[in-house]
Parts: C-alpha cells; sequence; structure tokens
C-alpha cells in the first residue's frame, strides 16, 4: 500500500476534526449571541438594566449566562414547575455545553494513531510539566465531537422553542405589574 493511499484517511480524518472544531465555535458564538438578545429584551422588560453584559468581548459569556438565567426563571418558570424545570434543564446543557468549547477550542488535539483516521487524543491546556498533575489526555471519535458539536448547535433553537411552548406563563412586564397589580388604580 503506497504512503498516499494511508495517508488519505488520515487527512480526511484531520479535516473532519477542524470542520467540527470550527462547528462548535461557530455554534457557541450563535448562542452567545441568541442570549445577549434575550437579554436585550428581557432585561428592560423586567426593568433590569443589562446593556453593560451587551459589550463583547469584554463582558463574558458566563457573565450574560449568569444573568439571564434568573430572568428567564422569573420570566417563565414563576407559578410553573414544569416550565422551571425545563429552563432549568436548558440552563445546565448551556454550562456543559460552554465547558466543552472552552476546553476544545484551547486544548490540543492530535492522533491516537494512524491506523484509526476518526479516533483523536484532546488534552486540555496546561503549562504543567509534572506528569503526576498533568490532567489524562481523552480520547474522541469524531462522530462523539459531532454529537457535542449539534448539541451546541440546538440550544438555541431549544430556548425559542421553550419560550413558544410556556409563553402563557410568561408574567407581565415590570411595569405594567407596579402601574396595576402592585398599585390597583
Amino acid at each position: 500500500m503506497s504512503s498516499l493511499a494511508l495517508q488519505l484517511p488520515f487527512l480526511q480524518g484531520e479535516d473532519r476534526l477542524h470542520w467540527l472544531l470550527g462547528r462548535l465555535v461557530h455554534a457557541h458564538a450563535r448562542l452567545d449571541l441568541g442570549i445577549g438578545l434575550q437579554l436585550k429584551w428581557l432585561g428592560p422588560y423586567r426593568g433590569v438594566d443589562v446593556d453593560h453584559l451587551l459589550v463583547a468581548p469584554s463582558v463574558h459569556f458566563k457573565t450574560r449566562l449568569d444573568k439571564l438565567r434568573p430572568l428567564a426563571l422569573e420570566m417563565w418558570g414563576h407559578s410553573n414547575p414544569v416550565a422551571c424545570a425545563a429552563f432549568e434543564q436548558w440552563f445546565q446543557r448551556v454550562e456543559r455545553a460552554r465547558g466543552v468549547r472552552n476546553d476544545y477550542a484551547h486544548g490540543r488535539w492530535g492522533r491516537v494513531n494512524m491506523r484509526e483516521p476518526d479516533l483523536f487524543a484532546f488534552v486540555a491546556l496546561s503549562w504543567e510539566f509534572d506528569p503526576a498533575k498533568m490532567a489524562p489526555e481523552v480520547q474522541v471519535t469524531l462522530d462523539e465531537l459531532e454529537v457535542q458539536v449539534k448539541e451546541i448547535e440546538a440550544l438555541v433553537h431549544d430556548f425559542q422553542r421553550l419560550q413558544k411552548k410556556h409563553e402563557g406563563d410568561g408574567r407581565w412586564s415590570k411595569a405594567w405589574e407596579d402601574q396595576h397589580v402592585r398599585n390597583p388604580t
């Protein structure tokens, strides 16, 4: 077998790895945009200043996510335990996706061996030289990575689906509540 025939699956695997990592970074950026748009709407609707959180990249994704959580739960989950649980589950999925993106985008990738073109080893970024303190490598197949990428891609749409599903559970705006519910006239 020629060396080119051996390299072709190897190169195709590398191409697919880079394509998936690009999709992962792109999906995370779209998720960040979706979270920002939700904050831009929900913040003023709930009477909360969020403009300072929408100055990317000076404000971290996690900061925006942490601000969106209570606003979303107050909006849709305040009186419906099913809606509250669904939104909480979504936020937990985002936390896992954030960890995957941070690790994978900043870590090092390499081949496990030449005979398995779809198996890669991943090591989180570290400056540690003591092998006893180093994080162990994680082996990831390209199919496993693709499942993780698809999960991140689904998160923006899943938030919108939750909003639609529980739109009847949404609260009135804070200004309306202040005027009509807290101070009935």
